[in-house]
């Protein structure tokens, strides 16, 4: 079976024209670069005036939490929505018709902030798709950030997810299980300011869906079907290509706010499976150059692939190293019920 995986396509409703969105991405470009440090530095730091009343240290925390959330907005339209470009999405769309994909599957970050108007854009794109049965989606931090706007994924594009919860599972051809995680943190949820500067970009699936999954896998032998797992945030950090063992690298992460926070329960968790099973996510647009085994798991494949239509860098796996940039693109899988048999790259 062959199955297409794309990530991170952060599609942006500008509202404008592509000039006049370039020259406002610019104006916030220059806006954050201006004032981010400042005001991050100045949303984290602690009242320290023993004076204050209690009243006055809650408004106090609040206006710094606003403030963060502000430089946090300027930050990620910045950056991440001045990149979008229609058309990339259309050749996107345009390629995954052309492919002998028979089903896709979309990792997270669909969105750049989660706007309602940007889960349109995405659902307008996509719909053929879904209507035909062949394509699964699950959502990443972008999806369920806390920005002025945002909208809950679920809220969204709930009717596209089984059961409206995670994890889901869905059986896919002849042999294939496809089992959604939900990694992503969501901004909302947290009111402490460090929380919320380093928690949203973490990921974390949790206990209880750790608790569902371990159903779904059974469900997958009882099926006979390869299980498939898809999450977006990295179950490995960069430190686990030197071939350690992952109980000795908990914590060793390239960077401090993006990783999984219980990637080794979810690691040791699959691994106890013995059956052979893929693990599929995007998040860090890195796209690795060939299925990575973990050390002392070897059942557990893990495949990451670069953003759909914003490109990023590349991971040689025998190197062992970052070896350079990867144009925008996806991923499509020859798939048995031994796992990846082989990975075609497919650049837009």
């Amino acid at each position: 079976m062959k199955i297409a995986h794309l990530s991170d396509p952060h599609v942006f409703d500008s509202g404008s024209s592509q000039k006049r969105k370039r020259r406002q991405a610019k104006d916030l470009r220059r806006q954050a670069r201006e004032s981010v440090v400042r005001g991050l530095l100045g949303a984290v730091r602690r009242t320290r005036r023993d004076e204050l009343l209690p009243r006055q240290k809650v408004e106090s925390r609040q206006l710094r939490i606003e403030r963060l959330r502000s430089y946090l907005q300027q930050l990620v339209y910045g950056r991440v929505g001045s990149r979008f470009e229609p058309e990339n999405l259309r050749r996107l769309l345009r390629s995954l018709h052309d492919s002998a994909a028979e089903h896709v599957v979309v990792t997270g970050d669909l969105t750049v902030s989660a706007t309602p108007s940007e889960y349109e854009i995405f659902r307008e794109a996509f719909s053929p798709l879904y209507q035909q049965g062949r394509l699964t989606v699950i959502p990443g931090n972008h999806d369920t950030l806390f920005l002025d706007g945002s909208a809950s994924f679920l809220d969204q594009l709930g009717d596209w997810v089984p059961e409206k919860a995670f994890p889901f599972r869905k059986a896919v051809g002849r042999h294939v299980a496809l089992i959604g995680l939900n990694s992503s943190v969501d901004g909302n949820d947290l009111d402490d300011e460090l929380q919320l500067l380093l928690s949203n970009a973490n990921g974390r699936v949790g206990s209880s869906q750790l608790t569902r999954l371990a159903d779904a896998l059974a469900w997958s032998r009882e099926e006979n079907r390869l299980p498939i797992v898809l999450l977006h945030h990295h179950i490995l950090p960069m430190s686990l290509l030197t071939s350690r063992h992952p109980r000795d690298l908990a914590g060793e992460w390239t960077g401090l706010m993006t990783h999984l926070e219980d990637s080794l329960a979810l690691i040791e968790l699959l691994g106890a499976y013995e059956d052979p099973v893929v693990v599929l996510h995007g998040h860090k647009h890195l796209s690795f150059s060939a299925p990575i085994r973990v050390p002392d798991y070897s059942n557990i494949q893990i495949m990451a692939v670069t953003s759909a239509l914003h490109g990023g860098r590349r991971i040689d796996v025998v190197r062992r190293r970052v070896v350079g940039r990867v144009r925008p693109g996806y991923n499509l899988y020859e798939i048995s019920q031994r796992g990846l048999e082989s990975v075609d790259e497919v650049e837009l």
